[in-house]
């Protein structure tokens, strides 16, 4: 099968199916892979029924145009192909969850920094063009493709639910107030986020601090919770979150951590955190550690 966008001709090769999370959408998405065959650089496809009530590849199109850098994946075509309408952009490696189910379900302090000096430039780079994530977890950073020259940079993915903070017009930040739902993935999301808040810069890193606790432990507190309802489920996880402080959270583990989330906790709705202190922090304890900056991380030592 063969597409021909824009004097590129891309020629899909494997087919796959994906249910996006219900918090998205509840429509059915089919994944195609492929390649790209001027270069022959693989490609992965997003098909959406042209027809569909409540279409999200729009959305994430405009999303990714906006955003076309390297920190984010290659934005090839969006339009019409066959009975959908379809979104076709880089290929990439594998996600922070694959990864850390490769491992065991941790890594090592060496490991955890790097993605964090790499997950912070990441998120700087987002906010700086007024978007939140809003689902910051394991499966929205992707590295390249394994055997590639982007195998050890990681990407920031899964923009679905990204959205703009500030006004287009008067360029102010949008009010603190209410959502219809909850958004994110309870596991990261931020307590703000649990209240049904509009989330901030603030909440992105808030969920990423949850996520380098987890990728450290190989578990969070919360996780485990037997309940009868998501609903039920979600009110629990936020009573241990908001009872549990950062000293305990991060017990045994480097101070840094714990600094993480003293700082974090203090930023407004607001603010605009300090990404180049946060960076320094995890570098100089990568310094402190003897570290060697080797592209080394522990799925391909």
């Amino acid at each position: 099968m063969q597409l021909n966008p824009e004097k590129r001709t891309f020629v899909v090769t494997e087919t796959a199916s994906q249910f996006i999370h219900k918090l998205e959408a509840e429509d059915n998405i089919e994944i195609k892979y492929g390649f790209q065959e001027e270069n022959n650089e693989r490609v992965v496809m997003k098909c959406e029924i042209a027809t569909s009530t409540a279409p999200r590849l729009p959305y994430e199109y405009r999303i990714l145009k906006m955003l076309q850098s390297v920190n984010v994946p290659r934005l090839y075509y969006y339009g019409p192909f066959n009975e959908t309408n379809a979104l076709i952009t880089q290929q990439l490696g594998p996600t922070l969850e694959e990864l850390l189910n490769a491992c065991g379900k941790k890594f090592t302090l060496k490991t955890v920094i790097q993605i964090a000096e790499q997950a912070i430039d990441r998120m700087e780079f987002l906010h700086s063009n007024n978007l939140v994530h809003r689902r910051i977890s394991p499966q929205c950073f992707q590295f390249g493709l394994p055997g590639n020259s982007d195998a050890t940079f990681m990407y920031l993915t899964d923009l679905g639910l990204a959205k703009e903070f500030k006004d287009k017009a008067t360029n102010d930040h949008i009010p603190f107030k209410e959502q219809d739902m909850l958004l994110g993935i309870p596991r990261y999301m931020s307590i703000a986020a649990h209240h049904y808040k509009e989330q901030a810069r603030r909440d992105d890193l808030e969920s990423f601090g949850y996520l380098l606790v987890y990728m450290l432990k190989g578990r969070l507190p919360w996780q485990g919770l037997q309940m009868a309802s998501l609903r039920e489920q979600c009110n629990r996880i936020l009573e241990i979150k908001k009872t549990i402080n950062s000293e305990k959270l991060c017990e045994n583990l480097p101070v840094l951590f714990k600094n993480y989330f003293e700082y974090v906790n203090l930023l407004d709705f607001v603010a605009v955190p300090k990404y180049k202190e946060l960076k320094k922090a995890f570098t100089d304890t990568f310094q402190a550690h003897n570290f060697k900056r080797d592209d080394i991380y522990d799925w391909n030592a």
